[in-house]
C-alpha cells in the first residue's frame, strides 16, 4: 500500500525527529520536503498546497514542551494533516427500501468485480440480502462476468438487454423477493464520453438512486480527479471506491480525490479476491503508511477467513519445516497480499531485510509449486536436498535450479532472522495461522 510514498514519508519522519529546535529555517525545510514528496507522488497541486499551508500554519504557532521533542511534534502534525487530507469516510445510504446503488466508472477500473465485492461484503458482514444487476449491455462480457461472480458468492443476479428494463425489473424482483440492496453495474467506456454520461444521467433521473458510487483505479494518480469531475458534473456522486489500492505505490488518487472533488471514499479494493475489500478508514490508512501498523485491520482479516487450527504450526521456529511453511503460506494468502499484511504490523515496514524477502502473487505460486514438488521427507528435512534432488524438484515444478536454491536460501534466512530479531516473541494474535509473528 503506497509503498514508495510510505518509504519516503518514513524517511522524512526520521529526519524530522533529528530536529532539536524548530526555527523558521527548519519550518521552511519541512514544508519544502512535504511539497516535493507530494509532487513526486502525482498528488494534485491543490491538495499539495493545502497540506503544506496547514502544516506551515500549525508549526508557526506551535508551543513546545519539555515532554515531547520538536521532531516528534512535527511528525504528529504531518500525520494528522495526512488524515485530514484523506477526509472522513463516506457510507451507503440505506434510508430507502430496497436500497439502490448505481456503480459507475470507466472500463478497466474494476467496476464489475467491485460490484460483486460490495454485494459479498454486505451479505456476509451486515446481513443484507443483495441483488446484483448487470446493466452494462454495451460490453457483453460484463454481464457474463458479473453472473459468474454472483454464482461464486451465491448472490442472486438479474439482467436485461436494455439497461432501463434491467433496473426496472430488478426493482420489481427485489420488492417481490425481499431483497433490500440492489447493486447495479452500469455501462463503462474506455474513456468518458457524452453517450456514456447521457445514459447515466437518464438512469439517475428515472430511478433517482440514493447512492451513485464512482469506482476508480487508484493507480491513475491525480488523473483520477479528471474522471471523477466528469461523472460528478453529470450525476450526484455520493461516494467513491479506489481499486487496486494494494498495488498503488504513490497515492496520487487517494490524496487528491476528496480535496479536488469533495467526493468521500467509502471502500478500498486491496486485492483480486472477492473478500479483498476494506472499509475506508483514514486513520488506519495513514498509520500503515507512516509505519504505525494496523493491528485492528489485521485481526479483522484473520477473523474473516476459516483457519484449520489442527494444522497450526509450532510456535518454536526450530521445529518449522517446509510442511508448516507451506500450510502457513496458504493460510496467509487467504488474507491478501503478503506485503499488505506486513504493513499492518507496527515496525515491519522498516525492516528492509523483510521487505526484500516479500514475494508477489506470481512468485508465491512458483514457491508453492517448488514445495509441492518435494517429497514429504524433503519437506520435513530440507537439509537432505542435494544437487540431484534440486534438479528433480526444478523439473517437477517447472522452475529452475536457481529458484530452488533461492527458496532454500530464503527459508534459512527467514528462520535466522526470526531468531535474531526475536520476532517470535512479538504480537500474539488469536487463531493466527503462524501462531506468533
Amino acid at each position: 500500500m503506497l509503498s514508495d510514498f510510505s518509504e519516503k514519508i518514513q524517511s522524512l519522519f526520521k529526519k524530522f525527529r533529528g530536529y532539536g529546535k524548530l526555527t523558521e529555517k527548519e519550518i521552511g525545510e519541512i514544508c519544502r520536503d512535504i511539497r516535493l514528496l507530494f509532487l513526486e507522488s502525482d498528488i494534485a497541486l491543490s491538495a499539495t498546497k493545502k497540506i503544506v499551508e496547514e502544516i506551515k500554519n500549525r508549526l508557526s504557532t506551535l508551543e513546545f514542551t519539555t515532554e515531547t521533542s520538536p521532531g516528534t511534534l512535527v511528525s504528529n502534525i504531518v500525520r494528522e494533516e495526512l488524515i485530514n487530507l484523506l477526509g472522513k469516510p463516506g457510507n451507503i445510504d440505506f434510508s430507502e427500501k430496497p436500497t439502490l446503488v448505481m456503480m459507475v466508472g470507466i472500463q478497466g477500473s474494476g467496476k464489475t468485480t467491485t460490484s460483486a465485492k460490495i454485494a459479498n461484503y454486505f451479505a456476509t458482514k451486515e446481513n443484507k440480502k443483495p441483488l446484483l444487476v448487470g446493466a452494462d449491455v454495451r460490453r457483453p462480457a460484463a454481464q457474463l462476468q458479473l453472473e459468474k461472480l454472483s454464482q461464486q458468492i451465491k448472490i442472486p443476479f438479474f439482467t436485461d438487454k436494455d439497461p432501463f428494463l434491467a433496473c426496472e425489473g430488478a426493482l420489481n424482483l427485489a420488492r417481490s423477493k425481499g431483497y433490500d440492496l440492489i447493486i447495479v453495474d452500469t455501462a463503462g467506456r474506455t474513456h468518458v464520453d457524452e453517450e456514456l454520461l447521457d445514459e447515466l444521467k437518464t438512469l439517475n433521473e428515472r430511478f433517482q438512486p440514493k447512492n451513485n458510487i464512482l469506482v476508480i483505479d487508484s493507480m491513475m494518480g491525480q488523473e483520477a480527479t479528471k474522471v471523477a469531475k466528469a461523472f460528478f458534473n453529470t450525476i450526484p456522486l455520493t461516494g467513491a471506491i479506489l481499486t487496486k489500492f494494494d498495488g498503488d505505490a504513490r497515492g496520487g488518487a487517494a490524496f487528491s480525490l476528496r480535496e479536488v472533488t469533495g467526493v468521500p471514499l467509502i471502500f478500498l479494493g486491496v486485492g483480486e479476491k472477492i473478500q479483498n475489500l476494506e472499509k475506508f478508514d483514514p486513520v488506519r490508512v495513514v498509520n500503515r503508511i507512516v509505519g504505525m501498523g494496523d493491528i485492528e485491520g489485521l485481526i479483522e482479516r484473520v477473523s474473516d477467513i476459516k483457519i484449520d487450527t489442527s494444522k497450526k504450526p509450532p510456535e518454536e521456529i526450530e521445529k518449522w519445516n517446509f510442511d508448516t511453511f507451506l500450510e502457513s503460506m496458504r493460510q496467509i494468502r487467504k488474507m491478501g497480499p503478503l506485503e499488505e499484511l506486513l504493513s499492518m504490523i507496527p515496525g515491519f515496514s522498516n525492516i528492509k531485510q523483510m521487505k526484500n524477502m516479500i514475494p508477489d502473487e506470481k512468485q508465491m505460486k512458483r514457491i508453492e509449486a517448488v514445495m509441492l514438488s518435494m517429497t514429504p521427507k524433503e519437506r520435513k528435512k530440507p537439509e537432505i536436498i542435494d544437487a540431484s534432488r534440486k534438479r528433480r524438484i526444478a523439473k517437477g515444478s517447472g522452475t529452475s535450479i536457481q529458484e530452488v536454491n533461492q527458496l532454500l536460501k530464503q527459508y534459512e534466512m527467514f528462520k535466522k532472522m526470526f531468531k535474531s530479531k526475536n520476532l517470535k516473541k512479538g504480537i500474539k494474535l488469536p487463531n493466527f495461522p503462524i501462531g506468533r509473528i
